[in-house]
């Protein structure tokens, strides 16, 4: 990174900004309301690629060129981020047009792809027990009306480990990457997606989709049978895999359940039942193979996908740079008819999805407890946003 002094009040600031003329600065001229201009279809590879070129240096062209879709999708992503929150320091805060440091970005966006690509996750603890326990504990924090997340180590740690993969031997370059971490990514970025009714808007449009797949895809029994057959003929083959070392049953993901839904209190007999069925399936092997291979099937090879990575980050990214140019304004506040009829559309299709799959009947669900949980989700945007980064930083602590 080139030697620059950072002092928005310096005299050289107006001289420089008169010297390149930033009036005509692209970002400046693009931010009334226009969307990015391409040829090519939007979230098609040369839509991403040349999104990706109009940002960072012209020495990086032939990389982005080379790139896969897949890789191309977070790049496209940090880009806008980069553009927004980094080009537009040079100039109105720093007096110099050096785009070193977009240069390193992008390497360190690299080498956090990299890693990620190669890095063996720890699904079941992640998925079973580590996110369960963060989601348990934020509502416990929630209800205590204490919120100390900002200074907890493991968000701090997570930060480190993240600047750390740029292997950046400049303290200002360490600093603005952790900077961009903690109060771009994790805070302004995060506090967009966490408003209430947004989050609302979401959840009701996964529950809607999933509704309708289930209705328009009856269930194949053929198709289903033989998959249970290849499944248990592949039980029994090989050794044991590494998960067995913790029976299934031992999962936090039950206890969870359980704190959530007081499912004890609700459905005692039929908890006692699962109390002995958690014992028994201790004790058969195979019931937690045929457990273990249900979750890698139904969710990691699902959720760990490159091309689910990719639908994720386009998805984020028209979020929250809905022109591909610049950060999308604040979102105008629905009145309370609006907000209501909101809250009801989503705890209606959420009514749809425990009764179609019987989950009401089984952990004694209510339209009381519905209503509660979609008015929780609905309450605080400081909450929502506290819940993500609590996520985010036990995903980033499982990479390390």
């Amino acid at each position: 990174m080139s030697t620059i002094l950072y002092n928005a009040n310096s005299s050289l600031v107006p001289r420089f900004q008169r010297k390149v003329k930033l009036k005509n600065d692209p970002i400046a001229a693009q931010v009334g309301g226009a969307s990015f201009e391409s040829s090519h279809a939007k979230n098609s590879p040369e839509y991403l690629r040349e999104l990706a070129q109009s940002v960072y240096p012209d020495p990086l062209r032939s990389r982005i060129t080379q790139m896969d879709y897949h890789r191309l999708t977070v790049h496209a992503f940090f880009a806008l981020v980069f553009k927004n929150f980094v080009s537009s320091w040079f100039g109105p805060k720093i007096p110099s047009t050096n785009q070193d440091f977009l240069t390193d970005l992008f390497s360190a966006v690299d080498q956090l792809i990299d890693h990620f690509e190669n890095h063996s996750f720890d699904w079941e603890r992640l998925v079973l027990d580590d996110i369960p326990f963060v989601i348990i504990r934020h509502f416990q924090v929630f209800k205590e009306g204490s919120n100390s997340f900002a200074r907890d180590p493991a968000f701090l740690n997570a930060s480190s480990f993240i600047c750390s993969l740029a292997n950046s031997e400049s303290k200002l370059e360490a600093t603005l990457l952790k900077s961009l971490y903690e109060n771009l990514i994790c805070g302004k970025i995060l506090n967009s997606i966490a408003n209430p009714d947004l989050v609302l808007e979401v959840l009701n449009k996964l529950l809607t989709s999933v509704n309708q797949r289930s209705q328009s895809s009856p269930v194949n029994v053929k198709r289903k049978t033989g998959d249970l057959k290849l499944m248990f003929s592949s039980l029994f083959q090989g050794q044991s895999p590494r998960q067995l070392q913790r029976p299934f049953a031992y999962r936090y993901l039950f206890t969870c359940l359980k704190k959530m839904t007081s499912f004890e209190r609700r459905r005692p007999l039929l908890y006692c039942i699962c109390k002995y069925g958690q014992q028994i399936a201790i004790k058969l092997p195979v019931v937690d193979r045929i457990m273990y291979r249900l979750f890698r099937e139904n969710i990691v090879d699902r959720v760990s996908t490159r091309s689910r990575a990719s639908l994720i980050f386009n998805k984020l990214r028209q979020l929250v740079f809905p022109t591909d140019i610049c950060m999308g304004p604040p979102r105008v506040a629905l009145n309370e008819a609006q907000r209501q009829a909101l809250r009801l559309e989503c705890q209606q299709n959420l009514h749809k999805l425990v009764s179609q799959y019987r989950i009401d009947l089984f952990l004694g669900l209510t339209d009381k407890d519905l209503h509660d949980f979609v008015a929780l989700l609905s309450m605080d945007q400081r909450s929502n946003r506290d819940l993500m980064q609590r996520i985010l930083t036990c995903v980033v602590a499982h990479s390390c």
